[in-house]
């Protein structure tokens, strides 16, 4: 997702994880760079939404079974090159289609429950 001058792209290690956001600086478009990244607890990312200073990712954490638990991550990129991983929500399901955000509520698109909402009052506390 492109927010002004930075793309945010989630990226995964490996099939084990872990998972990332990375921040890619777009000031100029000729010679773009990595501006910032941090890791969170999780196998691979599935969706991405960023408001304001926020990154909310739905994410997989695979489990040694093969099963996975769905996770939302709350991400600060007040500073694109200091990301940091302020919440993880497990949400009971196993993956998460994709998100969005409408003010304080999160809708996450979910494979097994359908839709899930969620109110987000603050990012620390999902």
């Amino acid at each position: 997702q492109v927010v002004g001058s930075t793309a945010y792209v989630t990226l995964f290690e490996s099939e084990r994880g872990p998972a990332s956001l990375v921040a890619v600086d777009l000031t100029d478009p000729t010679r773009t760079r990595l501006a910032g990244r941090t890791y969170f607890d999780a196998t691979w990312a599935t969706g991405l939404h960023v408001v304001g200073n926020t990154a909310l990712v739905t994410a997989v954490q695979r489990g040694d079974s093969g099963d996975g638990l769905g996770l939302l991550v709350a991400i600060d990129v007040s500073n694109r090159n200091d990301l940091r991983v302020v919440s993880t929500l497990a949400t009971g399901s196993r993956f998460h289609l994709g998100l969005d955000r409408v003010g304080d509520l999160v809708y996450l698109a979910d494979y097994d429950l359908g839709l899930m909402i969620a109110r987000l009052t603050s990012p620390r506390i999902p």
